[in-house]
């Protein structure tokens, strides 16, 4: 893989599940950064290249103040998801035993 900055350290990566990187045509992944002097969480579409994944413009950093930020918002968001889920789950059953 080639390197987008003087450091890196890759903590999760997956297939991507958009239709334009599934197959494994690109990865999602997060990573920690240095990039302009600081450090950064990163996460960004890799494409899959003859040799491995190379880095995309498809991404976002954050620094680790907006990521600690965002934590709690995350979880909301998540619960919110999963609740959504749920209700969609419950009113399908409901339609089914109709």
């Amino acid at each position: 893989m080639k390197k987008m900055s003087s450091f890196e350290r890759n903590y999760w990566e997956d297939d991507s599940k958009v239709k334009k990187w599934a197959s494994g045509k690109g990865k999602a992944r997060l990573a920690w950064i240095k990039w302009a002097g600081r450090y950064w969480v990163d996460l960004r579409i890799l494409r899959r290249e003859e040799d491995g994944y190379t880095h995309t413009k498809q991404g976002i950093r954050l620094s680790p103040e907006q990521v600690r930020e965002m934590l709690p918002v995350l979880n909301e968001l998540l619960q919110d998801i999963d609740d959504k889920v749920e209700e969609d789950e419950r009113h399908d059953d409901k339609d089914i035993s109709s």
